[in-house]
Order: structure tokens, then C-alpha cells, then sequence
């Protein structure tokens, strides 16, 4: 019994010597001591760095108030920490394991800021503009809906009804007037079911990309997609477009980002030695 509380005031002893610590780090030699809780000294620069990461509300607040507020947040911490009821060690673990993300974090935050310019994301653009250069075609197409939870025979009715539409069309009808009358898709519909410029990979993804290999003016047997059924036409040959660096800037800066935030952790885990010991 008497080692276990031995123990206990060891660990106390520790938790405060940290907390301690933790709160004189910012403290300057000369600088004038704000209050004391329990024993410990609080200094002024202590209390604007505890500040300076708080949410906006309590920034907000007077100094006298939001310095209240910090000097009874200690008060408190030190009390439970007095009475021992806590999973110190765990409270540890958790303070060091954010102790040391927000080291990495700042770390590689400080990498970006030196390393992603305006001249760097240019750079990236000239080494990648071939490869995000699209083929696109103007496309225009006959929407019939089909929704989720449709029965079979709902389906199947709208199946028929594409395949009416492109019967017409097949007879020689004019597609903005098939359009008018079957299309489902309010978007387009009065502008003759034009979708605009249309990449290849946007219309594998909509499940139209057979509209790249019919002539311009042919148009699709009903396709069946998440959507509904369509039918699809091609406006226009096949162009070529390169975005600009306007354009492409908020996404190349993020892959910038990326790749330097990898390199610097992979330049930082190579500093350190890791030997893990059976």
C-alpha cells in the first residue's frame, strides 16, 4: 500500500514538474510574472502563446477575461491532477503523440511555404502540359430518366420510349425536335440537348464515350447509364485543348504541395536511425 502511494506522488511529483515546464518554455529572464497558481509561475508570454492558438471566440475576449479563463483552465488541470483519479500515463501519451504531429506538421508546412512558389508551379506546368492537354468533342443528347428505385417495368417503358425516339430520328427527323419533344433533361433541352465540349475520359465516365467514334451529325442507339437512357450525338470533330496555367494553378499547387510534403518526410526519416530490438 505504502509503494503504491509512493508511486502515485512520484508520478504527481512528475506531471507537475512538466506542467511546469510546459508553462515557463515562452518565459523571458526579465519579463514579470502575471500570477502564480498552486506553485507555479505563470508568465505573460506563457499566456499569448496559450492565446495565440485558441479559437477566435476566446481571442476575442477581453485580456483580463480570456486571462481568467487560462489561469483557472491550470488551476483545474492542476487539482485533478493533485487528486489522482487519472490515467496520467495515458494523458502523457496523448499529449506527446499530438506534441509530435504538430512538430512534423509545422515542419513540413515551413517546406511548402520555401518550396511552392509562383516559379515552381510554373515549372511543374511546362513538365506536365502535354500530358493534360484533352481531346474533346461538342456534343448534344436525348435524356429519358430513369430513376434508382424504378420497377422493371418502369425500365422498360422508359427503354421504349428512347427506342421511339431514335426510330424517328432514324426516319429522317431533326434531332433539336426529337429533343423538344422526348428529352428529359431541363438543362438542355432548349438548346437542342447541347452539352458543350465534352472529354473523352468525362464520357467514359458517363458512360457515353461511343459518342468519340460516330461521325459528326451521326447519333447513338439508346445508351443505358445510371441516369437513364440516352442518345448521343456528336456536334463537332474532335479538338484538342490545353488549359492554361490559370486554369490548372490550384491544381498543381496542391500536387506540388504534395510531392514536397513526401520528399521532406522521407528527407527527415533519413536523419534519424530507427533499430526496433526483438
Amino acid at each position: 500500500m505504502l509503494r503504491t502511494e509512493v508511486g502515485k506522488a512520484g508520478k504527481l511529483v512528475k506531471v507537475m514538474a512538466a506542467l511546469a515546464l510546459s508553462l515557463s518554455l515562452a518565459a523571458c529572464s526579465d519579463e514579470g510574472v502575471v500570477a502564480k497558481v498552486g506553485d507555479v509561475e505563470v508568465t505573460q508570454s506563457s499566456f499569448e502563446l496559450w492565446l495565440s492558438i485558441q479559437n477566435s471566440a476566446v481571442q476575442a475576449l477581453p485580456q483580463e477575461q480570456a486571462l481568467q479563463q487560462y489561469l483557472e483552465q491550470l488551476a483545474l488541470s492542476q487539482a485533478v491532477i493533485r487528486r489522482g483519479e487519472v490515467d496520467l500515463d495515458k494523458i502523457q501519451a496523448q499529449a506527446a503523440s499530438y506534441q509530435q504531429h504538430q512538430l512534423i506538421s509545422q515542419q513540413l508546412q515551413l517546406a511548402v511555404a520555401d518550396e511552392v512558389s509562383d516559379e515552381a508551379i510554373a515549372k511543374l506546368y511546362g513538365q506536365r502540359v502535354n500530358e493534360l492537354t484533352q481531346t474533346k468533342r461538342k456534343l448534344a443528347h436525348i435524356l429519358i430518366r430513369v430513376p434508382q428505385e424504378a420497377s422493371d417495368a418502369e425500365r422498360l417503358q422508359a427503354k421504349n420510349r428512347a427506342e421511339e425516339a431514335y426510330s424517328k430520328l432514324d426516319t429522317g427527323a431533326d434531332f433539336a425536335e426529337i429533343v423538344l419533344e422526348y428529352s428529359e433533361d431541363e438543362r438542355t433541352k432548349q438548346q437542342g440537348g447541347e452539352l458543350g465540349w465534352v472529354g473523352k475520359e468525362q464520357a467514359e465516365k458517363a458512360s457515353i464515350s461511343q459518342a468519340f467514334s460516330l461521325e459528326t451529325g451521326q447519333y447513338s442507339l439508346p445508351i443505358a447509364t445510371k441516369y437513364g437512357f440516352h442518345i448521343v450525338t456528336p456536334l463537332s470533330a474532335e479538338q484538342a485543348f490545353t488549359p492554361t496555367l490559370e486554369e490548372l494553378k490550384g491544381k498543381l499547387s496542391y500536387e506540388l504541395k504534395q510531392q514536397i510534403r513526401q520528399q521532406t518526410r522521407q528527407q527527415l526519416l533519413s536523419e534519424v536511425s530507427i533499430e526496433r530490438v526483438k
